[in-house]
């Protein structure tokens, strides 16, 4: 019966075709129903109202608070999971370079105003690597220590740039070397000669040490 009326629509083009067309749009309908309504899914958002995404698929239904709670905790964990993934591969010493560490003394203190920077010059290529300080230190809080935590081996003159910032118009001075620490040179009462060896420790490690005062914050 079906050749019949196969053979019968064929002899009239026209429905054939219409009948054809009904058919194909009736198969894309329901294929794009099919998607939105039980379709694949990784969130809840993927799917219309009044479905959520359950193992990767759409199904009717409504969260409670208790898991409107917990997927906000967890979105919050991935995130701060993420930023703290970002930050450890910051602090870590590229291959074939090391660290540098310095200290200003009693520390730094950051304000509203305040602005320092630590300015290390390659010696011999003189490229000149910048350590915000205001931008490291949190408003109202104190930090001695500070790290280049990857920079090309060689020898280094580090300077420490203090001052207040007034209008957008920094004024800053360079602060003194510690006259008290020998352990590193020190040229012209503020340039630090900090020589740049292969990190060969973690930095974990490097910072349970203990170092000296390299300048005095006046």
């Amino acid at each position: 019966m079906l050749n019949l009326f196969i053979d019968h629509c064929r002899a009239k083009p026209l429905l054939f075709t219409l009948i054809l067309g009904l058919s194909m749009a009736l198969s894309a309908c329901n294929s794009k129903k099919e998607k939105v309504r039980g379709g694949s899914c990784k969130t809840d958002g993927d799917c219309i109202a009044g479905w959520i995404c359950e193992e990767n698929f759409c199904v009717q239904g409504k969260r409670n608070a208790a898991e409107i709670a917990a997927q906000k905790e967890a979105k919050r964990k991935a995130k701060e999971a993420k930023r703290k993934a970002k930050e450890a591969k910051k602090r870590q010493a590229k291959a074939g370079e090391g660290r540098l560490h310095a200290r200003i003394c009693p520390f730094f203190k950051n304000t509203d105003d305040a602005v320092a920077t630590l300015v290390a010059v390659n010696r011999e290529t003189k490229r000149r690597h910048l350590k915000s300080l205001h931008l490291e230190v949190n408003n109202g809080s104190v930090k001695d220590l500070f790290t280049f935590y990857s920079l090309p081996l060689g020898e280094y003159e580090v300077t420490a740039q203090y001052g207040v910032q007034v209008n957008g118009i920094f004024d800053t001075h360079e602060l003194s070397c510690d006259p008290k620490s020998t352990d590193r040179g020190c040229e012209a009462n503020t340039k630090r000669i900090v020589k740049v060896d292969l990190a060969k420790t973690t930095l974990e490690d490097d910072l349970k040490k203990k170092y000296p005062c390299d300048w005095i914050a006046e």
